[in-house]
C-alpha cells in the first residue's frame, strides 16, 4: 500500500513504518495502525462535495419508489405555549422540505379515527410500523405522557428502525420523577436526539431534518 513516497510491506511483530510525519506502524507489538488521508475529492471524504452530491442523488433515486412518515406529537394550541408553537412551525416547515408524509397527534390533532382512544392510536401508529420517525414536543400532559408511553414502547419492542426526537419545555427539569424517569430514560435507553426548549436555537430544526433526511435512506417503507 502506498500514500506519498512511503510503501509499506508485510510488518512482522517489532517493525516500524512511519506513514506521513508521526504516524507509527507496528513498533513492538502486533497492532498495525494506519492513518489514510483522503483527497478532497474523494466520495468517502467528509463534508466533501461528492458526499454531498451522492446524498442528494440516493435521496432523489429512492423518493419515488419509497414512502416516509414522520408522526410528529405535539400540545394542543389551546394550552400550548408561544415558545412551543414556534418550534412546532419551525420543525413542520423544516421536515415537510424533504418531501415526507406526516402525521400530527398529541393533542394538536386527536386521532381517533382507527381507534377510539387517541394515545393508543398513536401508540399503534409506532408499534405497527406506520411511521417512520416520531418527533415529540414535550410541553403539558398529553406530550408528556406519550414521551413516557413512547420511549418504552420504543426500546421494550426494540422497534430500531424508528427514529425519536424529543424537544421538552425546561420546567420539567424541576421534577424529579421526570428527570430520573422519562429524560434518563430516553438518554440510557432509546439514546434518541433530546434537546431543551430553551436550546432550540435556529438551526436546531435543521439538525432535526438532516438526521431524518439520512435515516430516510435507510429505513423508507414501499408505497402501497
Amino acid at each position: 500500500m502506498s500514500q506519498g513516497d512511503v510503501t509499506l510491506g508485510d510488518l512482522t511483530a517489532g517493525e516500524s513504518a512511519t506513514v506521513g510525519n508521526e504516524n507509527i506502524v507496528g513498533s513492538n507489538n502486533n497492532t498495525t495502525n494506519i492513518t489514510i488521508n483522503l483527497h478532497p475529492n474523494s466520495p468517502f471524504y467528509p463534508g466533501g462535495s461528492q458526499t454531498s452530491e451522492l446524498m442528494d442523488k440516493l435521496m432523489t433515486e429512492t423518493k419515488a419508489d419509497s414512502k416516509y412518515t414522520v408522526f410528529v406529537c405535539a400540545p394542543s394550541d389551546n394550552v400550548s405555549s408561544e415558545r412551543a408553537k414556534y418550534i412546532f412551525s419551525n420543525v413542520i416547515e423544516k421536515i415537510k422540505e424533504l418531501g415526507v408524509d406526516v402525521i400530527v397527534g398529541g393533542g394538536k390533532v386527536i386521532l381517533d379515527h382507527e381507534n377510539p382512544y387517541p394515545h393508543i392510536h398513536e401508540y399503534n401508529l409506532c408499534k405497527n410500523n406506520k411511521c417512520n420517525s416520531v418527533i415529540i414536543i414535550a410541553e403539558d400532559h398529553s406530550t408528556l405522557s406519550q414521551f413516557s408511553l413512547l420511549s418504552h414502547l420504543k426500546f421494550s419492542n426494540k422497534l430500531s428502525n424508528i427514529s425519536m426526537y424529543v424537544i421538552y419545555e425546561d420546567d420539567i427539569l424541576n421534577q424529579e420523577f421526570m428527570t430520573k424517569g422519562p429524560i434518563s430514560y430516553f438518554e440510557d435507553e432509546v439514546q434518541g436526539y433530546i434537546v431543551a426548549f430553551s436550546d432550540y436555537g435556529e438551526k436546531t430544526g435543521s439538525v432535526i431534518s438532516s438526521k431524518i433526511f439520512k435515516h430516510k435512506l435507510f429505513t423508507s417503507n414501499n408505497k402501497d
